[in-house]
């Protein structure tokens, strides 16, 4: 018994440390709690054995066994009740991080981690990549074929501009047609290259509702950060004219805005 006790204590203990991304402060004392718990499990093996020979058992010992199964009981219901409900604040900070429709990160988590990662790397001087894209026409086809068309578009670009990406690129939704994502480490003409791989797979992916096949764009503005933009809201300005001019360009393009030069280059499409 006290080997199978041991078994599941341990065993216990390391699903606890498998779950240590969910960075929750009670995991770290029932780890140590439970380490501890086997560690005495075996001091009542000689208690059981004087009491099965009809001997009383030594005080101490049995104080130990008695205080430490006390403890034990009160510290692991309490840890545990504290575990539970922090997982429980943790998914629903999550939740509200995510876009319930599409599953990626919302504007919220965008603007927060965005904020991190630039200054993060403007500390190091290393560049970083803004896109913002915005499908064209969404409206026409939410009017013409239905709000959850309209939704299984969203989604299916969603799932073809992340598959163009890189793992380390942070991809968002801001808010109805309208995306953004953080490309770090990139410079300028990789981050044309990316923009042109998605607009490209998106466009060429005909989207079927009602037996009836629909073909989507995207238009997207690209920025760069630099000694003279450094933090989030600037980039955003810089990549929000850029994608203005891709859609007064004739949309299904890419256009991009340098920092330090006023003058926008732009990709053209036939949409």
């Amino acid at each position: 018994m006290a080997v199978v006790g041991v078994t599941y204590t341990l065993l216990t203990v390391r699903e606890l440390w498998r779950g240590r991304r969910e960075l929750l402060i009670s995991r770290w004392p029932i780890i140590l709690v439970l380490i501890a718990h086997a560690a005495a499990i075996p001091a009542r093996i000689p208690l059981v054995g004087a009491l099965a020979a009809g001997q009383p058992p030594a005080t101490a010992l049995l104080t130990f066994v008695l205080l430490e199964s006390l403890v034990i009981s009160m510290c692991g219901a309490y840890l545990f009740g504290n575990l539970a409900s922090e997982r429980l604040i943790h998914w629903h900070r999550k939740e509200s991080l995510v876009d319930p429709l599409t599953g990626v990160p919302n504007r919220r988590a965008f603007m927060a981690q965005g904020t991190r990662l630039m200054h993060r790397l403007a500390i190091d001087e290393r560049p970083v990549a803004l896109l913002l894209l915005d499908l064209d026409r969404f409206k026409d086809v939410n009017d013409n074929f239905g709000h959850s068309a309209g939704d299984r578009v969203l989604v299916e670009f969603c799932r073809i501009a992340t598959a163009q990406l890189r793992p380390t690129d942070f991809f968002a939704r801001m808010g109805g047609e309208e995306f953004a994502c953080l490309l770090p480490n990139t410079a300028h003409h990789h981050a044309i290259a990316i923009s042109e791989r998605v607009r490209a797979a998106f466009a060429a992916t005909p989207h079927v509702v009602g037996g009836e096949s629909i073909m989507a764009s995207v238009s997207i503005g690209v920025a760069v950060s630099g000694a003279s933009v450094a933090d989030l809201t600037s980039l955003m300005l810089l990549a929000d004219r850029a994608l203005y001019a891709a859609k007064s360009g004739g949309r299904n393009r890419v256009a991009a805005d340098e920092p330090r030069a006023p003058r926008l280059t732009t990709v053209a499409h036939s949409a």
